[in-house]
């Protein structure tokens, strides 16, 4: 009896060790990287706040965004002011002419964009809304005209993604892409990070 009790112990043990495989170790964070979709780091004085976005940069270089989970924090708030939910988001308010490092942290790591805001108040584009189509508009002197069906797109890697007149925003492979907006000399950057898929 006890040595058939022994045979079935050892069966189930060998059979438990053969089914929990070793964990995989998580990408460490590497970096984090700043970006402002709508007007690149240029801003005017007294126009529309900018909501900054940030991404973390694990060790394989893909990108993650974690604008609501960042801490920010500005080197000037007399040229650039945090809103009142900018804890949580990252906006700001171009004040005055000059310029400051706008700051995110995220798990201990830091990302630094320098910013400057410009006294004349000159007509920028901006990127707004998500894929797959997001919207594209033109603001010069207080009017606002929407462009998003004559834009000009463009991608820094078309096998991860780009965006395509009748479908819209294409997924291709894992990495990492920025989408490029331009009408008439002005342009915005919109930067995703596609993962890897899972099974």
């Amino acid at each position: 009896m006890s040595k058939w009790l022994a045979v079935v112990a050892a069966a189930t043990a060998i059979g438990c060790s053969a089914s929990f495989p070793a964990p995989t170790a998580p990408v460490a964070l590497a970096s984090v990287t700043i970006r402002y979709p709508a007007n690149g780091a240029n801003l005017a004085a007294n126009s529309e706040s900018a909501q900054f976005q940030a991404y973390a940069v694990d060790g394989d270089g893909l990108f993650t965004n974690v604008t609501s989970r960042a801490a920010w924090a500005t080197s000037n708030p007399a040229v650039l002011v945090p809103l009142t939910a900018s804890t949580l988001t990252g906006t700001f308010f171009p004040a005055a002419a000059g310029t400051a490092d706008v700051r995110a942290t995220y798990q201990g790591v830091v990302g630094t964009l320098t910013v400057t805001v410009r006294g004349d108040q000159q007509p920028y584009l901006r990127i707004l809304g998500g894929p797959p189509r997001p919207s594209v508009f033109v603001f010069s002197g207080g009017l606002t005209q929407d462009v998003s069906n004559v834009v000009s797109w463009s991608s820094s890697n078309p096998a991860v993604g780009e965006m395509r007149p009748t479908t819209g925003l294409f997924i291709g492979i894992p990495g990492n892409v920025e989408l490029r907006a331009t009408y008439n000399g002005l342009s915005g950057s919109l930067w995703l990070g596609v993962p890897p898929r899972t099974r």
